[in-house]
C-alpha cells in the first residue's frame, strides 16, 4: 500500500460538487447578478479551484478537467481522449487532491 493517504469521500464528494458549480459561480461573476460579497466569495472558490488544476494540467486543459471532475466523467466518455488513460486518470487523481489541499479540505 502507498504511504501517500487516501482522499476521504466526503472531501471528494465536495471538490465534485465545487467543480460542477463552477461554470454557476462565472456566470454569476459575470453578470453581475450577485452581492458583491457573494461575488468576491464566487471568485475565491473558483480561482483556488481553476489555479489548482491548472498547476496539474496547465491552463489550457484546465477548464475541461474542472468540468470532468464536476460531472464526474470517466475516461470512456471525456473529451479528453488525446491523453492516455493512465495519464488521464493520474492527472484528474491529481488534480482533485489539488482543490482539496488549495481549500484546505486536506493537510
Amino acid at each position: 500500500m502507498s504511504d501517500e493517504k487516501l482522499m476521504p469521500k466526503s472531501v471528494r464528494e465536495l471538490v465534485c460538487a465545487l467543480c460542477a458549480d463552477y461554470p454557476r459561480r462565472r456566470a454569476a461573476i459575470e453578470s453581475h447578478s450577485v452581492t458583491p460579497r457573494t461575488e468576491n466569495e464566487y471568485k475565491y472558490y473558483n480561482y483556488k479551484i481553476y489555479d489548482a488544476v491548472a498547476e496539474v494540467v496547465g491552463e489550457y486543459y484546465a477548464e475541461k478537467f474542472i468540468a470532468d471532475i464536476g460531472s464526474k466523467v470517466g475516461y470512456a466518455k471525456t473529451e479528453l481522449y488525446f491523453f492516455s488513460e493512465t495519464a488521464y486518470k493520474y492527472k484528474k487523481s491529481n488534480a482533485t487532491k489539488s482543490i482539496a489541499h488549495s481549500l484546505h479540505l486536506l493537510d
